[in-house]
């Protein structure tokens, strides 16, 4: 569903509204998809009601494939609707928040856009070893939002947790500490992150490549 928005007043070049509802945490768990040069799967947001009686959250998106918005405690389906492209902003993506709770998580089940403006695909042949595909990402200035659905404001952070999956022959590095990889499954290793230091989206990076 689709609707006109308008920015923030806040930080004109973000429709996100931190002053009444703020997202503090990420959790994110993707899967990285060379073949089609997207990124698939879930995010997690831990969302704090600065105001009450606050009923929406208001998050940037550019591109985005939303499927499903679900409340994360109860599996309940919450109403949103994504506005029409502004520019170089992209979108709005504003969900419907449960009355009865000033703290909660909500789990947002989406893709990129093969043209994702943060992301950039290269072909085997296109890196210097010329045996495997090249993914890195470039969140600055107001990008992260082609990658996540998030607050994508500087006065925004938040602390996150990541789950990416990749070819089992690839190496995945982000702007977190590295918990560790789990046993391949399907040709796919999954890389676990987190970033305990609160963070603004903008600094939010991702490699996936042959490992050195």
């Amino acid at each position: 569903m689709t609707s006109v928005a308008t920015l923030s007043k806040n930080d004109p070049s973000s429709f996100s509204n931190p002053e009444e509802a703020v997202v503090t945490a990420l959790f994110l768990n993707l899967l990285v998809d060379f073949s089609k040069k997207i990124l698939s799967g879930e995010a997690k947001l831990s969302v704090k009601k600065v105001q009450a009686g606050v009923d929406h959250l208001a998050l940037d998106s550019n591109g985005l494939h939303v499927k499903r918005i679900i409340d994360g405690a109860t599996g309940q389906a919450l109403d949103f609707t994504i506005s029409e492209p502004i520019n170089i902003f992209g979108s709005k993506l504003d969900i419907k928040l449960p009355s009865d709770k000033s703290e909660l998580e909500i789990v947002i089940q989406y893709e990129t856009d093969p043209t994702a403006f943060a992301l950039q695909w290269l072909s085997a042949e296109q890196t210097a070893g010329r045996k495997h595909p090249y993914l890195f990402s470039q969140c600055q200035p107001i990008h992260a939002r082609s990658i996540v659905p998030c607050q994508d404001s500087p006065s925004v952070k938040m602390t996150y947790k990541a789950q990416i999956s990749a070819p089992e022959e690839l190496t995945v590095l982000m702007s977190a500490l590295s918990e560790g990889v789990s046993a391949s499954s399907g040709g796919q290793r999954t890389h676990n992150f987190n970033q305990p230091v609160p963070t603004p989206a903008y600094l939010l990076a991702l490699v996936v490549g042959e490992p050195g």
